[in-house]
């Protein structure tokens, strides 16, 4: 079964991720799906459907694009109706700029592993 996320939960995560992890600008609250996340450039996320369980754990692009980098990954996933339909909030994990792509992907496999979401079967789970 999935994790049921929270403020240690999400604090938990981030420490076992290690140094790659930006803490200065941790967001230790959930961001409603569709709202704006912050100033992330490079960022690791964990959706959760409505019951509050880790349903999908992504990563942003590592090319560390413009602030708000989760949010904007978060809505090209919503064009999934699945994902838009069952997706509720979700937690940000801010990198630090310059992460490269294959530690991004380790670090993904990681927080996947962390919240119980199976890779092949991350679509959303009630």
């Amino acid at each position: 079964m999935s994790l049921l996320m929270s403020q240690s939960k999400y604090r938990q995560l981030a420490n076992a991720l290690g140094p790659a992890v930006n803490r200065s600008q941790l967001m230790p609250y959930s961001i409603p799906v569709g709202e704006e996340s912050g100033d992330e450039t490079v960022a690791l996320y964990v959706v959760e459907n409505a019951a509050g369980r880790a349903c999908y754990g992504g990563q942003t692009s590592p090319a560390g694009e413009l602030p708000g980098a989760a949010a904007r990954r978060i809505r090209q996933h919503l064009r999934e109706p699945a994902k838009a339909r069952y997706w509720n909030r979700y937690w940000v994990i801010p990198m630090y700029t310059g992460t490269d792509a294959e530690s991004l992907g380790q670090l993904e496999r990681a927080l996947n592993a962390r919240v119980g979401v199976r890779l092949k079967r991350r679509l959303p789970f009630r």
